[in-house]
């Protein structure tokens, strides 16, 4: 599984770099004109548009790794791997959320910074200590997004596993599995609403304490994607 998610990453590094640096210009320039109040130039927009379009770039590649590994000839390779589809998941799932934490840990590090540079300025900004109790809160919020993320990606490979296996005999099955994807949306949609999801968090203060039922519903449906994707991975494909 390590292998496989070195392999993902050594085809990336120079798509990650590019990202960093784009972010970091970005941010820089956000900062330059905040602090001298200049409005944000036509070079300001140029690069804003930039990390949009690599931000969509990095959703699309993350719902394209399964694709290429099932449509086209990179699949041969995938799964000549000794990996069963549990495992070849898993490395598929791993380096989705590695990068993630990667992006957070980089947004979160620089805006940071950015916030204690902006105290130093403006004396009459006095920003709240961080102390483990809004950090515990922070933490959880970023683990809530990445988890919504991660589900939202296990529908798109549960889809298109769908389309390679149970809906590949059929002339359309890739629409079909298009519309599998939107009813399984609707379906987390409705079971959230049903459960409660998102509806009882405590706010307190700056931060927000996610209800235990919340992150029991995150889980299942994380298991329940992985495992069913896994399933047809392992036993229905038909390269």
């Amino acid at each position: 599984m390590l292998n496989s998610i070195k392999y993902d990453w050594l085809r990336r590094w120079k798509f990650f770099l590019a990202g960093i640096v784009v972010f970091l210009i970005v941010n820089a320039d956000l900062i330059f004109h905040f602090v001298h109040k200049k409005d944000p130039n036509l070079m300001s927009a140029f690069f804003w548009a930039l990390l949009f379009g690599l931000c969509v770039a990095l959703v699309i590649d993350h719902m394209g790794r399964l694709y290429r590994s099932l449509f086209t000839d990179e699949g041969l390779l995938d799964f000549a791997l000794p990996l069963n589809g549990y495992q070849f998941l898993g490395a598929k799932l791993l380096a989705v959320v590695f990068e993630c934490i990667a992006v957070v840990l980089l947004g979160g590090t620089v805006l940071y910074f950015d916030l204690k540079y902006a105290e130093s300025i403006y004396k009459n900004l006095h920003l709240p200590p961080l102390t483990g109790e809004i950090f515990i809160e922070i933490f959880q919020v970023a683990v809530l997004l990445i988890a919504g993320y991660l589900i939202f990606i296990l529908m798109v490979y549960l889809s298109l596993a769908l389309a390679k296996s149970i809906f590949a005999p059929l002339k359309h099955g890739k629409l079909v599995a298009f519309l599998c994807f939107l009813a399984i949306g609707k379906i987390m949609d409705v079971l959230s609403d049903i459960l409660g999801i998102s509806s009882s968090y405590i706010i307190h203060g700056p931060g927000v304490i996610i209800a235990s039922t919340d992150w029991l519903v995150v889980a299942v449906s994380i298991i329940v994607l992985y495992t069913g994707t896994a399933y047809l991975l392992d036993r229905k494909v038909n390269l």
